[in-house]
């Protein structure tokens, strides 16, 4: 945390996910600041030059108008694009509840990147904190060039989704309803729990840093006869990139807890899942 004056925050139209300001809301917060109320800080990337306005738009704005110099900010190293991807998903469990335009909004931001928009619709929910069912929608109505797509349909695929992410409740299909429950990788338990459910559907995040991880090892590993690498410790870089790989690959979840089916257990660790690892101690065939 870190005293910053207000007039270097800066509040970057880009960065801002919510569709319009609420003027009530700046007006409130700049009575409490007023009032000598403290608000929670503004959560702030900076870049060594630049402050970038994360989160916390109404209070900056609020400061402005009660005369604040100063606030209290939660400082993070990053640059602008790190401000946008933690702005996504803010106000997902506090402040001025979110409206469905502005997680379109910050749904819209995330499909329109080069980059961002080719993840799934899993992981871009998980961003932005809404259903993945709500992120289908409107991934699915830019394809068939249905400008913003059904606003009452992607109001309903979220209405159970306001806080968490990945949870396919409504809009379900008469044929998706009569299929099998969904199983873990080890193929024995159905995935029911949420936390279980959650951590299945954005483990793909972690499968990439495996992905990644092995390309590095494997760069390594070419560098041992670069005559412009005769600095690096081939042996023991090496090794750590390899252990980077192992505790990666290691760390998936494979399997819903045999013991407690998924609730949370001592022998789980209260996740509800195991790692393969694990799962092969406990599971009562061995993992077989």
């Amino acid at each position: 945390m870190r005293r910053v004056p207000v007039s270097i925050l800066t509040l970057d139209s880009d960065l801002q996910c919510r569709a319009q300001m609420s003027e009530p809301a700046v007006q409130e917060y700049a009575q409490a600041y007023r009032d000598g109320i403290t608000l929670p800080p503004p959560i702030v990337f900076f870049d060594t030059k630049t402050m970038f306005v994360a989160d916390g738009f109404h209070r900056v704005e609020a400061a402005k108008i009660a005369g604040i110099e100063e606030l209290e900010c939660d400082v993070r190293s990053g640059v602008r694009r790190d401000a946008l991807m933690f702005a996504l998903g803010a106000n997902a469990q506090h402040g001025v509840p979110r409206t469905i335009a502005d997680k379109r909004l910050a749904v819209e931001k995330m499909l329109d990147d080069p980059k961002w928009g080719g993840l799934s619709d899993r992981v871009i929910a998980g961003r932005c904190r809404v259903s993945h069912t709500f992120v289908q929608k409107m991934r699915k109505s830019r394809r068939e060039g249905v400008q913003g797509g059904n606003v009452a349909t992607l109001q309903q695929s979220d209405q159970t989704q306001q806080r968490v992410p990945d949870e396919p409740v409504s809009n379900v299909s008469e044929v998706e309803v009569q299929d099998a429950p969904r199983l873990d990788k080890a193929g024995k338990l159905p995935i029911q729990h949420e936390q279980v459910r959650q951590a299945f559907d954005q483990a793909d995040e972690i499968e990439r840093a495996v992905a990644v991880a092995k390309e590095l090892v494997g760069l390594i590993d070419g560098l041992q006869f670069n005559p412009s690498a005769s600095y690096l410790n081939h042996t023991r870089t090496m090794a750590d990139a390899s252990g980077v790989h192992t505790a990666l690959k290691t760390s998936l979840p494979y399997a819903v807890c045999p013991t407690c089916g998924g609730t949370g257990c001592s022998q789980c660790k209260s996740r509800g899942w195991m790692n393969k690892m694990t799962y092969e101690v406990f599971s009562p065939d061995g993992g077989a």
